[in-house]
């Protein structure tokens, strides 16, 4: 992502540029000045609408029980920001800060963009990426409209997706595409016909550009200009709240590392997105139980084969590593060391695989809303040292236009953070009933 984002600071003028066309007409000056005037009134628009959605529709700490804090109130070793001011525009970003920030502006720029004024962008965005993009950066079979919008697609598709169930299938997915790249790269080095002189460890970068721009492979600059409008038309307005609890505050506010060791910690985020009603179809669909059983496989079996590739991956580097460590070495007793070691690498990757926490996903239906699903995923560490429960507990909830995701996890036993979720629905349901037709 770090090389695709170098083109990503244009944005801010190409944007600024693009809107005072539109908004003052062929004849405006089009100025550093105004440039600036307009990116900053776009992102004060989006920190206004994020606040003004959260304050009706997110609920307030003490609807949930007691013990619960928001961001701001977190203890000083915990806090990120220091006001609730502070905390809404951290969510419409900011292009001087971290890429965090900087996302999180995009993503505000495309809600308070017309149509127009996007379209206008867009071109805009294309013409510069095909000027001053240096030709290493775009990967072999890829034009410039593909690498500028790309990006802005894999953004969009992901920062304003209201559907869980897409999420975690563009996550499987790259996990697939990458498993190829990197089955073709360990093969060349590390496997039965890999020579002296094979290619050495791939570039990272490339190799991550590829994959992020696969999807859009071999489409025409019109087509990925029309599906990010869609994808931006799809969403009128977003917003989001971290919630955090812990039955021993004083201990994480002192940082004691005995007591801390027996405090139990959870923090649930709730996001809520409000789509266009004549749209929200190309972007969103309910899950069904038959479908929410589709996807638990899909993800088990993805997560599965990935897991078990890596090991694979890494006991064959290992054995390369030694094999040549060998036909360098010229201490008997090294050498024997090292036939040992290559002997044991299947009982050593074998035990790493058991000892390691594996993952599974259950995927069920709820009875919340007009459609309502949660994904779990469960998991066991068991080492020697360190032995507890991972869950971690995500759900979508739709009522009419209105898509609410809530993310929870943390230390409480599975049960407890059930219970938490339920309560966490409940409420959102209540609070979104508003939006059914």
């Amino acid at each position: 992502m770090r090389a695709i984002s170098k083109i990503w600071p244009m944005a801010v003028v190409l944007l600024a540029l693009a809107a005072s066309r539109v908004s003052a007409g062929p004849a405006a000056q089009m100025t550093p000045e105004t440039a600036e005037k307009r990116v900053k009134e776009a992102l004060a628009a989006s920190y206004k609408s994020r606040l003004d959605l959260g304050q009706k529709f997110l609920p307030k700490p003490q609807a949930l029980g007691s013990g619960w804090l928001l961001p701001w109130q977190l203890p000083q070793a915990m806090k990120k920001v220091a006001s609730e001011e502070e905390y809404w525009k951290s969510l419409a970003g900011g292009f001087d800060k971290d890429n965090k920030a900087f996302m999180a502006a995009m993503t505000s720029l495309f809600l308070e963009l017309t149509p127009q004024e996007l379209k206008d962008f867009l071109g805009l965005w294309i013409s510069m990426a095909a000027k001053d993009t240096s030709p290493g950066q775009i990967p072999e079979g890829y034009t410039p409209g593909q690498f500028a919008l790309g990006s802005i697609i894999l953004l969009l598709r992901w920062e304003f997706s209201p559907s869980l169930a897409q999420k975690m299938d563009m996550v499987t997915g790259y996990l697939e595409e990458m498993q190829k790249v990197m089955a073709k790269a360990a093969e060349a080095q590390f496997g039965a016909g890999a020579k002296a002189g094979a290619p050495g460890p791939m570039d990272r970068d490339k190799a991550l550009r590829e994959l992020l721009l696969r999807p859009v492979k071999g489409l025409s600059d019109e087509r990925l200009k029309q599906d990010v409008l869609t994808w931006a038309a799809a969403v009128k307005d977003v917003t989001a709240m971290t919630y955090a609890q812990c039955d021993n505050w004083a201990a994480l506010q002192a940082m004691d590392e005995k007591a801390m060791q027996n405090a139990h910690f959870r923090q649930v985020v709730v996001a809520l997105s409000v789509l266009d009603r004549n749209t929200m179809g190309q972007v969103v669909a309910d899950l069904t139980p038959k479908a929410a059983a589709e996807l638990q496989q899909r993800l088990n079996s993805r997560l599965g084969s990935f897991r078990n590739f890596s090991f694979d991956v890494l006991q064959k580097k290992r054995a390369a590593e030694l094999q040549k460590e060998m036909g360098e070495e010229k201490s008997p007793e090294r050498l024997k060391q090292m036939q040992l070691e290559l002997a044991r690498l299947p009982e050593l990757a074998a035990r790493l695989d058991k000892e390691m926490p594996k993952v599974d996903f259950e995927v069920s239906t709820r009875d919340f809303g007009d459609n309502c699903y949660v994904i779990n995923m469960m998991g066991k560490f068991k080492l020697p040292e360190l032995s507890w429960p991972a869950t971690n507990l995500q759900a979508c909830l739709r009522n009419g236009n209105a898509l609410v995701f809530i993310g929870l996890g943390g230390n409480y036993t599975p049960e407890q953070l059930k219970k938490e979720l339920d309560l966490f629905l409940s409420e959102m349901d209540a609070r979104t009933a508003f939006f059914r037709q």
